[in-house]
């Protein structure tokens, strides 16, 4: 991504044969691989941020913010996510010796 910013152009362009092959294996071992790149050049040149430190390849607060709010926006609702928070809830209340609080009007 640094090497399209550092170009004088508005698109995106898979410059950085070691991103395109990581995108390969992640594809060829998961499901759900999403290449954030293209999405976060675009935010970037919208918003005339940068999404990196100043001194190092981490995001800054705008480069987190960005990805973020995509990982937000593709997420699927969970119906399980009721179960998976009971569970630690209840795990929770466990190890500190709470009773569980049982609302019968459910």
């Amino acid at each position: 991504m640094l090497a399209n910013l550092a170009h004088p152009s508005s698109d995106f362009q898979d410059l950085d044969s070691r991103r395109v092959e990581a995108l390969k294996m992640c594809a060829a071992l998961w499901f759900d691989c999403h290449d954030l790149s293209p999405y976060l050049f675009k935010r970037t040149i919208a918003e005339g941020q940068n999404p990196f430190l100043l001194k190092d390849r981490h995001f800054s607060l705008f480069g987190n913010r960005v990805v973020a709010e995509h990982y937000t926006s593709i997420a699927k609702p969970n119906p399980s996510a009721t179960a998976v928070a009971f569970v630690a809830d209840e795990s929770t209340r466990r190890m500190t010796g709470q009773t569980l609080q049982v609302d019968e009007g459910r």
